[in-house]
């Protein structure tokens, strides 16, 4: 179906088609650290009242969330794990999106689809996973990893500061 493809945008992929996993899809274009598109993939902090006001006043009367006294910093909590600036951060819309739909906090990006191997590389080293806390990651991280001897930097960028 490729002469019928105008554009397609295809998210955790991309750093993988240099490992020649992917035949025929290796000419893509990596955005990830492109500063233009910084927010494409995301809900700005800074607008979830204005998009999804409505939502979380709903939420409020949720008997499950009357002891949570401010309900959008619980969110932020749950659900702000990114930014790729390093100045503006942004929340995973599909957990986002599927906390208002169910009405509950939970790891809904994790559970839609977590790889075994990233599951044995954590416990194989557990260490490393603590050592992520606050952690900078730059272009170059991204960019050195081999398939059989990935680290978990590259793994679990999205959820971290990046500049």
């Amino acid at each position: 179906m490729d002469p019928h493809l105008r554009f397609t945008f295809i998210t955790g992929v991309s750093k993988f088609t240099k490992t020649s996993i992917f035949s025929e899809l290796n000419n893509l274009n990596d955005i990830t650290m492109t500063e233009k598109y910084a927010g494409i993939c995301g809900v700005d902090v800074h607008d979830l009242d204005k998009y999804f006001g409505e939502h979380i006043e709903t939420q409020k009367t949720n008997k499950k969330f009357q002891q949570i006294k401010n309900i959008q910093n619980e969110i932020l909590a749950w659900y702000d794990g990114y930014s790729w600036d390093g100045e503006n951060r942004y929340i995973n819309p599909f957990s986002l999106l599927s906390f208002f739909e169910q009405g509950k906090f939970g790891c809904f990006w994790y559970t839609s689809g977590s790889p075994k191997f990233l599951i044995d590389l954590i416990k194989n080293k557990p260490e490393s996973y603590l050592a992520l806390a606050n952690l900078k990651v730059d272009e170059r991280m991204l960019d050195s990893f081999e398939i059989t001897k990935m680290e978990i930097e590259p793994l679990l960028c999205e959820d971290k500061i990046i500049q």
